[in-house]
């Protein structure tokens, strides 16, 4: 059954804007039952062809989420290639993902590609992988952050943090996840030297560094495996 996001509701109905109208005319659905989510919450609906309004049928009870917050600190890479990792990592669960700028990255594509414009496009995308997935929640994207605030910043929250690397032992492997995490991918030629000391230098139990194998993987493909290793747990 399709299902879509929608933030206006009255009374027994929603209220489309034209996009969602369209999206619903596009998937043939006049005569047909699908699913709205609202404040988390699924609603099978039909639509109303006098009103165009999405008619409330009953309350559907589904909870389709990872009970842990999980958050993905995206490496900044190229934007074909970043677009295609967030809608991966939503159908994984993530709820946040930003956008992290470390060394190694291409510091073009932090001054280019996170504009407004950008920005709209990839909400859009998660929207859509939201849905596609059957998601509770839209997953939120920030600005772009630096990676040892991230690491700052989550530490004194409790979570857990994650750091994929390529240079560390193959037995490091991941904890049964019982807490609230945040998994961190480098960019090509993943973290260095001085990032990894900055996090040796803090002490902090709660960051681990984990080895993905012994082959080298794109950026997108470590996030993916990371994001898919977490959810196993």
């Amino acid at each position: 059954m399709h299902r879509f996001f929608c933030d206006n509701k009255q009374n027994n109905s929603f209220l489309l804007d034209k996009d969602l109208l369209h999206h619903i005319k596009v998937a043939r659905l006049e005569n047909d039952d699908f699913l709205i989510n609202y404040q988390n919450q699924f609603y099978k609906c039909k639509l109303n062809k006098e009103t165009l309004c999405a008619d409330i049928i009953e309350q559907v009870n589904i909870d389709n989420e990872y009970q842990k917050d999980l958050v993905l600190a995206a490496p900044i890479i190229k934007p074909e290639r970043f677009e295609w990792m967030i809608e991966k990592a939503t159908e994984l669960g993530v709820k946040k993902i930003i956008p992290m700028l470390s060394q190694f990255c291409n510091h073009k594509y932090a001054q280019n590609n996170f504009s407004d414009k950008k920005m709209q496009r990839y909400k859009a995308k998660i929207l859509s992988a939201a849905e596609q997935s059957f998601r509770n929640v839209i997953p939120e994207i920030t600005s772009v952050q630096k990676f040892t605030n991230i690491i700052d910043f989550y530490v004194e929250k409790g979570y857990k943090l994650y750091i994929a690397h390529e240079l560390v032992s193959t037995d490091n492997t991941l904890d049964n996840i019982e807490t609230d995490s945040v998994v961190l991918i480098g960019p090509e030629g993943g973290f260095s030297q001085s990032e990894i000391d900055y996090v040796a230098s803090k002490n902090y139990d709660q960051i681990k560094i984990i080895s993905l194998g012994k082959t080298i993987l794109r950026a997108e493909t470590a996030a993916i495996k990371m994001l898919s290793k977490i959810k196993e747990k």
